[in-house]
């Protein structure tokens, strides 16, 4: 866990190095496949070294596990990211939480909206900031 002034180090402690090329791809924005590829290994590897890190981080996404790696610079890249002043009040609130790792029923919870207009905030955000998918979006908001 990126802890205050140490945020050049990103990765939980007991990760192994297989681990942390998996990271990297996931803050890349890669998918599993890619990884993979990447990697010189099949996707299954990939998948089971990803359930492994979601163990241990405590997370059940690989966005979640991009938003716990990079905790603590979303609200200073949101605030003043050129990108992210594009978008509307509410797709930045569903990408903040969503940054976090929150599913998006727990997301339409609290923000008292239905889920189909979290979907569409996110899919809307994505489109906007040119990301493909939740995890890359969540690396573009951490500025990385």
């Amino acid at each position: 866990m990126v802890s205050p002034g140490n945020e050049t180090e990103p990765y939980p402690d007991r990760t192994t190095p297989a681990e942390h090329e998996i990271i990297d791809g996931i803050l890349a924005g890669l998918t599993t496949r890619e990884i993979a590829k990447r990697r010189g290994c099949s996707p299954r590897t990939v998948t089971t070294q990803l359930t492994a890190l979601f163990q241990k981080t405590g997370v059940h996404s690989q966005a979640g596990l991009a938003a716990f790696i990079s905790e603590g610079l979303l609200s200073r890249n949101l605030t003043r990211g050129r990108d992210f002043a594009r978008l509307t009040e509410r797709q930045t609130a569903v990408v903040t939480h969503a940054a976090h790792g929150e599913s998006s029923k727990l997301i339409a919870y609290r923000l008292g909206i239905s889920r189909s207009t979290v979907s569409l905030a996110l899919h809307r955000a994505m489109r906007e900031l040119g990301v493909k998918t939740q995890a890359e979006l969540v690396a573009k908001t951490h500025g990385l």
